[in-house]
C-alpha cells in the first residue's frame, strides 16, 4: 500500500510539472512578439552586465504579467514558483547560444584553443616543477593533479 501511495504522489508531481510547463508554453505563446523583441535586444548588447540587467528586467515584467493573466489566477504558490522557473529556463534557452558564444564560432575556437593549451601545460607543470618552487613537504598536501 505504501509503495502505491509513493507512486501516486510521483505521478501527481509529474502531471503537475507537465501541466505547469504546458501553461507556460501557452502563456509565452501569447507573448511571442515580446519574447522575440527581448531576444533581439539581447543580441545587440555586448556587456555581460547589460545583458544581465536586460534579463532581470524582462523576467520581472513577465512575472508581473503572469500575476494578471487568467491562466495563473487559480494556480497554487508551488505552481507559480515552478512556472517562474520554467519561464526563466525557457527564456534562457532562447538566448543561450548568444549568451555563451556571442562571437559565434570564434568563441568556440578560442575555448578549444585554451583547452588544448592547458592540456599541454598539465603534462609539464607538476608540483615538482622548478618554477613553482613548492617545498617538497607540501607536495602531498593538496590535490595537485586537479589544481
Amino acid at each position: 500500500m505504501w509503495r502505491l501511495c509513493v507512486r501516486v504522489k510521483c505521478d501527481r508531481d509529474a502531471i503537475n510539472n507537465h501541466l505547469v510547463s504546458v501553461c507556460v508554453r501557452v502563456f509565452l505563446g501569447k507573448k511571442e512578439a515580446f519574447l522575440l523583441h527581448f531576444c533581439e535586444e539581447f543580441k545587440k548588447l555586448t556587456l555581460a552586465d547589460e545583458k544581465q540587467d536586460l534579463v532581470d528586467n524582462f523576467l520581472g515584467k513577465v512575472h508581473a504579467e503572469m500575476d494578471n493573466d487568467p491562466i495563473w489566477q487559480s494556480a497554487s504558490a508551488n505552481q507559480l514558483d515552478l512556472a517562474r522557473v520554467v519561464v526563466e529556463r525557457t527564456v534562457m534557452a532562447r538566448v543561450y547560444h548568444n549568451a555563451l558564444y556571442p562571437n559565434g564560432d570564434g568563441d568556440v575556437y578560442r575555448d578549444q584553443l585554451l583547452h588544448d593549451h592547458i592540456k599541454k601545460l598539465a603534462k609539464v607543470v607538476t608540483p615538482n616543477h622548478k618554477d613553482l618552487r613548492i617545498p617538497k613537504v607540501y607536495h602531498y598536501e593538496c590535490p595537485w593533479p586537479w589544481a
